[in-house]
């Protein structure tokens, strides 16, 4: 992105618009502006600004644009990266989708203060925050994670076996909670395009298993959550800072055991 001039930059930016909703603090189009400030703010703490940053972000397509055949919207960096894939003039797939953010707490740029994925993390930690001692026993794993399990380069690599507690074991209420902390993800499309996939995910909800690692407030190193359903899957990893000692940051995923891709 840093290669565009201006006007390509623009352009640029114009169509990331157009396939994320607009108009939502820390969710969307504006969590990735976000995205880009915190990015920038740690490559100027760091003097790592050739590897940090706006400008080190990428655009792609892979096929050629069109209403008739198949073709992909990649973007991606280091805290932000999604696949839109098209079929026919519809979309195929939103998957993979990568997110993070360093620092993790507030940042500001021209007035305008973000914290992209704090929305993400307080829904995951009342979700976690609702359940019993019992479910809680459940729903713990008994492996630790340093990062999420299917990051890049782990396309395909669903376990065979779901862990956890499941949610059809929870109460109405719980999984209401549930189903707004996968919101916060799907949510951050266009309208249009959310609305069957977080139908398909809501239908899904009570053979979807919640499993965790940690406190549970998801703000410590190697807090982990993970909710795994016929079709969706979706982690969130604590991730210590190599450059904000004691400090933590999350990476997240989300992909889709049917889709991730556009499908086969």
């Amino acid at each position: 992105m840093g290669s565009l001039t201006a006007p390509q930059l623009a352009a640029a930016k114009a169509l990331l618009a157009s396939v994320l909703v607009p108009g939502v603090p820390n969710e969307g189009y504006d969590e990735l502006e976000g995205n880009l400030v915190a990015d920038n703010y740690l490559g100027t703490a760091t003097n790592q600004t050739q590897t940090f940053g706006a400008g080190n972000y990428y655009l792609a397509l892979l096929g050629t644009p069109s209403l008739t055949g198949r073709w992909e919207l990649q973007y991606g960096g280091h805290h932000f990266a999604f696949a839109n894939t098209y079929q026919g003039g519809k979309t195929a797939g939103v998957t993979p989708d990568f997110r993070g953010a360093e620092p993790m707490t507030p940042v500001t740029d021209h007035g305008h203060i973000y914290q992209p994925l704090e929305q993400e993390r307080a829904a995951l930690a009342a979700l976690l925050g609702s359940l019993s001692t019992a479910e809680r026993a459940k729903a713990r794993l008994t492996t630790s994670f340093n990062d999420v399990l299917l990051g890049p380069g782990q396309d395909g690599q669903f376990p065979t076996t779901r862990q956890g507690v499941r949610l059809s074991e929870l109460s109405a209420a719980q999984q209401q909670l549930a189903l707004q902390a996968i919101q916060r993800y799907v949510g951050d499309l266009d309208a249009v395009t959310a609305a069957p996939i977080l139908a398909r995910y809501a239908a899904e909800l009570p053979a979807t298993y919640l499993a965790f690692v940690g406190g549970g407030t998801m703000s410590h190193a190697h807090d982990y959550v993970r909710l795994d359903g016929p079709s969706l899957w979706l982690e969130y990893s604590g991730q210590p800072s190599r450059d904000f000692p004691g400090t933590v940051h999350p990476h997240s995923v989300w992909r889709d055991r049917s889709t991730d891709y556009g499908g086969r």
